[in-house]
């Protein structure tokens, strides 16, 4: 970070603002940009040769970095202006450009071997870049390779073709203009990451605050309410009354985990460890096994993840309640579209009749395979175990 905030003071002070200005002190830009752009390139070739380290405190960080370069430009802008005329020229303002049509290395010899120099610690930089992208894969540093890279050739052409007119216009610095570019795509890019990154993690906490709110309050009560209804009912006191009251507490105190349990999980679990997850949680309180076949690295978007939770739930709890399944079978996999199916080897229903009284189940998982733009088959009979099959283009 360091030599990217030289490089840009440096522009800003040696290039930007006398251009601005339309004058700037004799002999200032030429040899203090050089100076302040060569630091640049040793921090350049320095970050990508030596290990990363973890940063404590980045804010900090970053000011005491900014500062130091703003303090570096200006004491190298400080002695530029001091020693004035008397420092030497660093091309022969005689040379015109018009005379550039083959390689013409002139110049102050100080700034020739300073630009080859430059060539070689952004050559270097490059190289220490692309190989710790080999390594981590970060793509922040594939960019900085990217942009050193193109800064070496900058200063291959600066080196064959030296001159002091700005109005000119020279491959190097279309080189020079990508490597900017390429500096600042890999920022953009990385500061959206980084921030699409904070959004989830804010995102995450608050489901997991939401989840330890839930299993405090309401699924406390709820299974204090199960327990108590069924020992009512148990001692023959209105046991059909308390029988609904016991079966509406046990549907809402199932309903509360499988919140507890969706809202706790990280959004960006693979999506087989999810569903193997969430059926094995019911399939154990019912003490049915569970055969599981899903395709491993399987991605989804979040509301994608969240409808398939509720579904494979739904359908495996109807399995082992209402089938009395002994095995339920679980598969995914990606083809042309997204394919889930649970079967089971339960006792199996009449789907027409099903469908006729209007179940809530199996409606609230048809609306919301079609929310997704799917759509939700369901094939069963009785005596032949169940399959849902969820379908997404």
């Amino acid at each position: 970070m360091t030599a990217l905030a030289v490089l840009a003071c440096a522009d800003l002070a040696f290039a930007l603002l006398p251009s601005i200005a339309g004058h700037s002190p004799p002999a200032l830009s030429p040899w203090a940009a050089a100076a302040a752009r060569f630091l640049a390139a040793v921090g350049f070739a320095v970050a990508a040769l030596t290990p990363s380290r973890r940063v404590v405190s980045p804010r900090a960080s970053a000011r005491r970095r900014i500062a130091l370069a703003v303090a570096v430009v200006l004491a190298i802008g400080a002695v530029a202006v001091v020693a004035g005329a008397g420092l030497p020229d660093a091309v022969d303002p005689a040379l015109s450009p018009a005379a550039a049509g083959h390689p013409r290395v002139v110049g102050n010899p100080i700034l020739v071997c300073l630009q080859a120099i430059l060539v070689l610690l952004y050559a270097a930089a490059a190289a220490g870049f692309l190989r710790r992208y080999r390594a981590d894969g970060d793509a922040l540093v594939a960019w900085l390779a990217g942009a050193a890279l193109l800064a070496a050739f900058a200063r291959v052409n600066y080196f064959l073709f030296p001159s002091l007119y700005t109005e000119w216009v020279f491959t190097g610095d279309f080189f020079r203009l990508a490597s900017s570019l390429a500096l600042l795509v890999g920022v953009f890019l990385e500061v959206r990451a980084n921030q699409d990154q904070l959004a989830a993690e804010a995102v995450f906490h608050e489901r997991r605050r939401l989840a330890r709110d839930l299993h405090d309050s309401i699924a406390q009560d709820l299974a204090f309410i199960r327990g108590q209804s069924a020992g009512l009912a148990e001692r023959g006191i209105e046991p059909g009354h308390l029988a609904r009251i016991a079966g509406a507490a046990q549907r809402a105190l199932d309903e509360s985990r499988s919140a507890i349990t969706a809202l706790a999980r990280p959004i960006d679990e693979p999506l087989d460890v999810t569903l193997e997850d969430v059926a094995r949680e019911i399939t154990d309180w019912h003490a049915a096994e569970l055969d599981v076949e899903i395709e491993a690295g399987l991605t989804v978007a979040v509301e994608v993840r969240e409808a398939l939770i509720r579904i494979v739930r739904e359908a495996v709890t109807n399995a082992v309640r209402h089938g009395h399944a002994s095995r339920i079978r679980i598969e995914a996999r990606r083809r042309e579209g997204l394919l889930v199916r649970v079967s089971d080897d339960g006792t199996g229903f009449d789907t027409d009749a099903v469908v006729r009284s209007g179940s809530f189940g199996l409606t609230s998982m048809r609306e919301r395979a079609e929310s997704l733009g799917g759509r939700l088959d369901v094939l069963s009979g009785p005596g032949r175990g169940t399959a849902v099959m969820v379908t997404l283009s």
